[in-house]
């Protein structure tokens, strides 16, 4: 009797039912430990850069061909055409565009995986801000709602007198 109840009971478990839904489950398992961290958005590479007279556009090409980075900026703030004379073998990110934008009244931001470029008054190249400076920043919380209540989403927070600000999502 017992013999026979542990037999009803492989069976259910074994059922082709189970089987795929276990075999699921494994395959999503080992997929899951294939993946691993890594340096975030390319910050760990090391970018190689020979500009001899080029626009800056060619330069930021060669930089996003090499990394995860992509490069943010205002046209008619920063001179895209203007060409430079620069070369970088093998130094990490920061340090090329540490180099790239010393002298120059150019600055820069690292978000995410995006290097905000701005003009800036100083051209000494030293208003250079990088990812690193986020965590001096205090997180200011509140709720933009209507008239009725509703949470606003996408609604432009500034900073007044600066061009520091947010975007709101729902909550």
């Amino acid at each position: 009797m017992k013999n026979e109840s542990i037999r009803g009971v492989l069976r259910y478990i074994f059922n082709t039912n189970h089987l795929k839904m276990k075999l699921t489950f494994t395959l999503l398992l080992v997929s899951l430990f294939q993946m691993n961290a890594t340096n975030g958005y390319g910050q760990g590479k090391n970018v190689s850069v020979i500009a001899d007279g080029v626009p800056l556009t060619q330069v930021f090409q060669i930089i996003e061909d090499q990394t995860d980075f992509h490069f943010f900026y205002n046209s008619k703030d920063v001179n895209v055409r203007k060409r430079v004379i620069f070369s970088a073998e093998d130094k990490p990110v920061i340090e090329v565009l540490q180099g790239l934008f010393s002298n120059s009244d150019i600055s820069y931001q690292i978000l995410g995986k995006q290097i905000v470029l701005k003009k800036t008054s100083n051209p000494s190249g030293l208003n250079i801000i990088s990812s690193s400076s986020t965590a001096l920043q205090q997180p200011i919380q509140g709720t933009i709602t209507d008239k009725t209540g509703m949470p606003l989403a996408g609604v432009t927070v500034l900073i007044e007198g600066t061009n520091k600000g947010t975007v709101t999502n729902f909550d």
